[in-house]
């Protein structure tokens, strides 16, 4: 278990935030990383190749060492795009897919506007249609997730923690089912990615998509997307011209490179080499590999198990944690939560977060022992 790390964070003694799932804050190291960015564009006489091109690498380089250890090596930093939110993942994803009249995408029921959003216009574009899998009373989402995936399923779209109570899916079971029916398999790690191991195989993964702000305690507007080496020939979202063969020669940007670098770089935003948040994300990236994901997951367990266990108590409705993600979790009032209720913890300064009917209680390792004992207080 990692011992509290508030030391870390500018967090006030008197507030308790849950809300990672929201947004992460920022930690000590990162706020410096800032700093040092707003410097460089203070003084731009001084921007070279690190700032413009070698900090690019690493940061790639630093989002790869999450996946290492469940893919020996085969993922490269040049499998990783840089883009500025999920939703320009998806529409890089949805851009590169061939949808024809009657093919099918599987979703779950109440997933990220993300997915769904580019994935409507898409499907209503090609005479395609998206099957939602309705929420499980029993909380069990595999038995109807494998259900839905049929011979028709062109796509589909999941997250290993559902975003708004942290359910989870049996991923290697739908991995297996899309193979059999040759379906594309597209990653919305968003509320996964930095708080738990990776234990998937990226062979088996068409895209991953993943901001910072969340779990991997980074800057906002900026993230990763994870692009599998089959469709790496693709079409980008935009003709960036850092994106060509030779471009970090200047004198050459007249004569209008067609080729582009080689694997996923070709779908990397423009105005990518962002002085502030790339060493923001670098340094956020570093202390999670530091604390170890796997540790930051066992940690959280027990937090969200204890919390669990005093939501029970008190009569809200909790998953069987055979069903919940170990990291955060959603409980839910039989009654509802009232503005009074909702107000009240705010004025008490305990943040959560509200989704649907779930409040999505989301810890990491600056919360205490005193934090929970607060939250549980005024549930």
């Amino acid at each position: 278990m990692i011992p509290s790390q508030r030391h870390l964070f500018d967090i006030p003694r008197d507030v308790a935030y849950f809300n990672t799932a929201g947004a992460s804050p920022l930690l000590n190291s990162v706020v410096e990383a800032s700093r040092v960015g707003v410097q460089v564009k203070t003084h731009p006489w001084t921007i070279g190749a690190n700032e413009f091109w070698n900090k690019l690498t690493t940061a790639r380089e630093a989002f790869v060492k999450l996946f290492r250890a469940a893919n020996s090596g085969l993922i490269n930093a040049s499998d990783v795009a840089l883009v500025p939110s999920a939703t320009y993942g998806v529409e890089v994803a949805v851009r590169n897919l061939k949808l024809n009249p009657g093919d099918e995408i599987v979703l779950q029921a109440e997933e990220f506007p993300a997915l769904v959003l580019p994935l409507t216009r898409a499907a209503e574009k090609a005479g395609a249609k998206i099957i939602f899998v309705p929420r499980p009373e029993d909380f069990n989402w595999t038995p109807a997730f494998l259900k839905a995936i049929t011979a028709k399923t062109k796509v589909i779209g999941f997250g290993l923690s559902h975003w708004t109570d942290g359910l989870t899916v049996n991923a290697e079971e739908i991995i297996v089912k899309a193979q059999q029916v040759n379906a594309e398999l597209w990653l919305d790690a968003c509320q996964s990615l930095g708080a738990l191991p990776f234990k998937l195989n990226l062979e088996n993964l068409d895209y991953i998509f993943a901001p910072t702000y969340k779990w991997l305690m980074g800057p906002y507007t900026f993230g990763f997307l994870y692009v599998h080496p089959k469709h790496q020939f693709g079409e980008p979202l935009e003709e960036y011209w850092a994106s060509r063969m030779d471009s970090d020669d200047f004198s050459k940007l007249t004569h209008y490179e067609t080729r582009y670098r080689g694997g996923a770089i070709r779908f990397d935003m423009s105005e990518r080499s962002q002085f502030i948040n790339v060493p923001m994300a670098i340094a956020a990236l570093e202390q999670i590999l530091a604390w170890d994901p796997a540790k930051i997951e066992k940690t959280l367990e027990i937090k969200t198990d204890r919390i669990a266990d005093g939501a029970l108590a008190k009569g809200y409705v909790v998953a069987p944690k055979e069903f919940r993600s170990a990291h955060f979790l959603g409980i839910k009032n039989p009654n509802g939560f009232s503005d009074n209720f909702k107000n009240s913890l705010d004025r008490n300064k305990i943040y959560v977060g509200y989704r649907g009917d779930w409040m999505r209680i989301a810890p990491h390792l600056f919360n205490d022992d005193q934090d929970i004992e607060k939250l549980i207080q005024y549930l």
